[in-house]
Parts: structure tokens; sequence; C-alpha cells
């Protein structure tokens, strides 16, 4: 990374930033949400964080579903229903 250039600025003044190739909070709202926008950060200069999120959220599913069974695709099964529907409504208008 970059070092800073130049002493902090004041309360109210433009920070700024290590690295130039991180947009702006303001410029990309995903960045205000705690963990996609964490993630959503880090991918911006490494793609390959985007992976490493991937395969956590895949262990996480796995894990879930040794512990608790079909129990754990509920959710995720209530959450796909809109989108499919949304989906066949689309495919169906054309």
């Amino acid at each position: 990374m970059a070092p800073l250039r130049g002493p902090l600025p004041a309360r109210g003044k433009k920070t700024e930033y290590l690295d130039d190739r991180i947009p702006r909070p303001a410029a990309q709202p995903l960045h205000a949400v705690q963990v996609p926008g964490r993630i959503a950060r880090d991918s911006a200069c490494s793609p390959d964080s985007i992976r490493y999120a991937l395969a956590a959220l895949l262990t996480a599913l796995v894990t879930t579903v040794k512990t608790q069974r079909p129990v754990a695709l509920a959710p995720g099964a209530l959450a796909a229903v809109p989108v499919m529907f949304v989906r066949r409504i689309a495919i169906t208008r054309g």
C-alpha cells in the first residue's frame, strides 16, 4: 500500500485514502454495510478475496447442514421461492 501523503486533515476536511485504487465509501453504498462491504473493498484490490469469502460461506453451509441436517436448508429454500417466481415471470414475458 502507498503511504499516506502529508499530515492527516483536520475534522470536516476530505480524508486521503491509503490506496487510491479503493473507491470512496460515498461512491459505493455497498461499502457502508458491515461484512459485504469489507468483502467488496477487499475484492477491489485483490480479486482472490472473493474466492476466500465464497469458500468460507460454503464451509459454514456444510458445517450447518452436518450439524442440523435438512433444517439448515429451509431458510435458503424460503429465500429462493420469490426469486424463482420472478425468474419464471421474466421467462414467460420474454
